[in-house]
């Protein structure tokens, strides 16, 4: 419903860059006088299915903003994708952003990107772009998940005098993370089922074996190995320096961002096509996602499907860090 708000952690020494900007995305489900639609929080048909998407797009908490340049600036644009459910796919037409940073971890080499940026709920992408020297006016940021680009939000570009010429992209600074490769002590597979469409039949539930039936009566309609919503024990418990590496199988007809709390985990990364560190994985239907990570913060924490419906309707487990 809204309650979140980005945390930014500054380094050490400034980016070189004239603007640093947030671009905070989501989607609002709205009714037709514009209040939220509280009615559609307990859908469980949207549950089962893609999640509950929202009829207004927001950029920073507005409507179409408009975000101040001036022509030949270097701005940092911190990409976030806050919605409840839906993939948001962004386009910034007569520029080529470079991605420096992917869920708060930098790259080694920042990267030149064409075409759309694919976000899954929850991801993070920091971006460098360079605004035009003869740019002057507005001009379009547009998303486009739907069969048209639809407009959300614009630059609004003042013209500047003279000209200078820009050097190239840098590197972040690296975190603190362990080295990319690491001995695994424990392998094992997270198979997600569940949904419309799906194979389901019987899951675990507050420790009971349920029917579909029986689960759906209870708003449960996804599982993570056969269980359904929090288990009763961790998917894992490792020690602190022990490697693990889980393959999220997912068996269902639905997209998932799968998210980690308390530790970064090294995967594939469809948008930049390399390994890299992150927090959030979007595993498409029927596709099998690898993430590795070194188990380094003791604690519980949580890995869940960040649709936040699917989580809330069973998509939810936990590892252990001892």
């Amino acid at each position: 419903m809204g309650l979140y708000t980005p945390i930014i952690v500054a380094e050490a020494q400034p980016y070189p860059v004239d603007r640093d900007l947030l671009f905070v995305a989501d989607d609002w489900l709205l009714t037709s006088q514009d209040q939220l639609d509280t009615a559609s929080l307990e859908d469980t048909h949207a549950w089962a299915h893609a999640g509950r998407m929202g009829n207004v797009l927001t950029v920073n908490r507005l409507r179409l903003p408009e975000l101040a340049v001036k022509a030949g600036d270097r701005v940092r644009l911190r990409v976030m994708n806050t919605a409840n459910s839906r993939i948001m796919r962004f386009g910034f037409p007569g520029l080529t952003p470079y991605i420096i940073a992917k869920d708060g971890q930098p790259l080694s080499q920042p990267m030149a990107h064409k075409g759309v940026l694919t976000l899954a709920p929850a991801e993070r992408y920091d971006l460098v772009l360079d605004i035009p020297q003869d740019w002057a006016g507005l001009y379009p940021i547009n998303e486009r998940s739907g069969k048209q680009p639809f407009l959300a939000a614009q630059w609004q570009v003042t013209a500047t005098a003279g000209s200078r010429s820009l050097e190239a992209v840098v590197a972040l600074p690296a975190n603190p993370l362990p080295k990319a490769e690491f001995k695994t002590q424990q392998k094992l597979t997270l198979a997600m089922q569940g949904g419309a469409m799906g194979n389901l039949t019987t899951a675990l539930y507050q420790g009971k074996r349920l029917s579909v039936q029986e689960l759906i009566a209870n708003k449960q309609v996804w599982t993570l190995n056969g269980v359904a919503n929090m288990p009763q024990a961790p998917l894992l418990t490792a020690k602190v320096g022990e490697g693990i590496e889980i393959a999220l199988h997912n068996t269902t007809q639905w997209p998932h961002a799968m998210h980690l709390h308390g530790q970064h985990f090294r995967a594939f990364n469809e948008v930049t096509q390399q390994e890299l560190w992150q927090d959030t994985l979007l595993v498409q239907a029927g596709d099998t996602q690898t993430i590795r990570f070194l188990a380094m913060t003791p604690g519980k924490w949580l890995l869940h499907c960040h649709m936040i419906e699917h989580q809330v309707s069973g998509m939810v487990t936990f590892v252990e860090v001892v």
